[in-house]
């Protein structure tokens, strides 16, 4: 894949697997380009471009911007979209019909019961599969220790629930050392995850080796690293 903007001369090549550490020399040039790429990934209007094999593709479907490394919302909302509606698919296939059904059937019984015994005329909103699965509030169960493992656990889950590949990632340098980014981009690249690290500050101190590519922009927009 690869990511391109009509203003910037730099163009980031995403094979499966690499990553790419990008350092900005000025702030409001990191800013402009961190917020239009938020703004698209939630499906809004902006100029960046992604691209297979020649073949543009949405980019809302394949990219996610995580603004606070440390404050993410780890329940994020597609995320949970999806899974409620995976779970009422599963509530109603072959191995959870009868049961499904029956539990449905208690319900009527019992909104019946209610409606007879209440002192005052009601009815109620026969139940199904959809409200059954709403009801009972099911949600994902996350596992880890350190911030660090957070992440990899939301990028993880993203990337197999709903098909995310392309994680821009900013500040990274801000909260974790050297070796620590170096070892989460190592599993990243194992697990082939496209990783995107934007950063203002001077962090970039050697050459680009193997997948994980690394380039300076200067205030005009031109790579110079």
């Amino acid at each position: 894949m690869k990511l391109v903007h009509p203003d910037y001369e730099y163009q980031i090549n995403l094979d499966e697997g690499a990553s790419v550490t990008i350092e900005f020399d000025d702030p409001r040039l990191f800013r402009r380009f961190a917020m239009e790429l938020l703004a698209q990934s939630k499906g809004e209007d902006g100029a960046f471009v992604l691209s297979e094999k020649g073949k543009e593709i949405p980019l809302e479907n394949h990219l996610i911007v995580i603004t606070d490394i440390l404050a993410f919302d780890i329940d994020d909302k597609r995320v949970a979209n999806k899974i409620q509606t995976m779970l009422k698919s599963f509530v109603i296939s072959e191995d959870m019909f009868e049961e499904t059904r029956g539990i449905i059937s208690n319900l009527s019984g019992y909104a019946e019961k209610v409606v007879d015994g209440f002192q005052f005329p009601i009815c109620y909103q026969e139940p199904d599969a959809n409200s059954l699965v709403k009801l009972l509030s099911f949600h994902l169960v996350y596992d880890y220790q350190t911030e660090m493992e957070r992440l990899i656990e939301f990028i993880k889950v993203l990337n197999e629930v709903c098909g995310i590949n392309i994680f821009i990632l900013l500040n990274m340098h801000s909260y974790f050392s050297e070796a620590e980014i170096n070892a989460f981009l190592q599993d990243c690249h194992i697990a082939g995850y496209s990783m995107i690290l934007l950063e203002t500050g001077n962090f970039i101190k050697s050459e680009p080796t193997g997948p994980f590519g690394k380039a300076i922009i200067d205030e005009d927009g031109f790579e110079i690293f």
